[in-house]
């Protein structure tokens, strides 16, 4: 028969199994929606946030570059982007820091153009890039190692996601961008192709930003 030291025992242990189905530590991602980001994605489906304790809430926007300046003054708690976005919002707050390289791209963003063939021929034209984006480290990278002057292209500050129907509507001649729009681009704008890839250009990363404020009341769950 359970006494009731023992049934108190019982119920002081139920709870402390029970503990990580509701003690858990909220968090809010953000991040773009390309599959480059896609480990904030997996471990949301797979379980392995709340496995370690955590409520994640993962917020999309139009490049996960754009998503990193969310940590200035902890509206977000994580983000995955660009070397330049991580630096550019580190000299606004020194809480935004780097945690990880979550990603190395090879051969995953390019320049496309539209009835053109040469970069050249891209000369006095519009290119669309996302500001300090990862496609922007890449256009001013390859205007260094083929030493082009920029001061011969219009660079229109276009979004990702924007960049195909920008495109295809005539407002850009060109774009600098990752995949899946390199490829997206070519499917669906007629006399569309690739100008200059990264290969021989430049090797980027991707990386986790984390508010350092957060880490530090946190350190377990981050």
């Amino acid at each position: 028969m359970w006494t009731r030291r023992a049934l108190g025992l019982l119920l002081v242990a139920l709870l402390g199994w029970s503990s990580p189905a509701w003690a858990q530590t909220r968090m809010t991602i953000a991040t773009g929606v390309d599959p480059v980001f896609s480990a904030y994605y997996v471990a949301q489906e797979a379980g392995l946030f709340k496995k370690h304790g955590l409520d994640v809430r993962i917020n999309t926007g139009p490049s996960g570059s754009a998503m990193v300046s969310f940590l200035v003054n902890g509206q977000i708690e994580s983000a995955f982007g660009s070397e330049i976005a991580g630096v550019a919002n580190h000299n606004l707050d020194p809480n935004v820091v780097m945690v990880a390289q979550a990603t190395r791209l090879v051969r995953w963003i390019a320049v496309v153009g539209r009835n053109i063939d040469t970069l050249d021929q891209l000369k006095g034209k519009k290119v669309g890039v996302a500001r300090g984006s990862g496609g922007e480290v890449f256009w001013l990278a390859m205007l260094d190692k083929l030493k082009l002057n920029a001061a011969d292209y219009t660079v229109v500050n276009v979004e990702a996601p924007e960049m195909v129907a920008a495109l295809e509507r005539g407002n850009i001649d060109a774009y600098a961008v990752w995949e899946p729009w390199v490829t997206r681009g070519l499917a669906a704008v007629k006399n569309t192709k690739v100008l200059r890839d990264q290969e021989g250009i430049l090797e980027q990363g991707v990386y986790i930003y984390m508010n350092r404020g957060w880490i530090t009341k946190n350190p377990g769950q981050a």
